[in-house]
């Protein structure tokens, strides 16, 4: 799995590593680049996906809140909440850990009736694109679906 990424100006392997997870060989080795290689702007680079990439473990420190921890990832504290099976009254403590979206991760929150083409339109994706992060789609009321944002 790949996503196609178009360079920008100031762009370097090792930015684009970083922005995506990944690792300079990853991205080097899937573009078959070789030697002392720069990028130019508007070039297309194929940019791995690894599906368990959408989330990561955050380690609560103490004076952290659910909501102070969700606006520093741009997501919501309802959406951590799902995501860690808590609910709104359970305390968080500091040294646990809780899986929180990556940078350019959203969540879906599915309703009823919901298809796979249905998601795809709310959160202007393609079908194939929801499936990069989501390995089971059962697509039941509630079931929190990741995506890349766009843009």
């Amino acid at each position: 799995m790949y996503d196609i990424y178009i360079v920008e100006e100031g762009d370097t392997l090792e930015s684009l590593a970083k922005k995506f997870n990944v690792s300079v060989y990853d991205i080097i080795q899937m573009n078959h680049l070789e030697g002392i290689f720069e990028l130019m702007p508007g070039m297309k680079l194929q940019i791995p996906v690894d599906r368990t990439s959408a989330f990561t473990f955050y380690k609560i420190k103490p004076g952290d809140t659910l909501y102070s921890i969700a606006m520093d990832h741009n997501t919501s504290p309802e959406y951590i909440l799902l995501l860690n099976g808590l609910n709104a009254n359970e305390y968080i403590y500091p040294g646990q850990q809780i899986l929180i979206p990556k940078e350019n991760v959203a969540i879906y929150l599915t309703k009823p009736g919901d298809s796979l083409q249905m998601v795809a339109e709310n959160t202007n994706q393609r079908p194939e694109d929801i499936l990069i992060y989501n390995e089971k789609l059962y697509l039941l009321p509630e079931q929190l679906i990741a995506y890349k944002k766009r843009g």
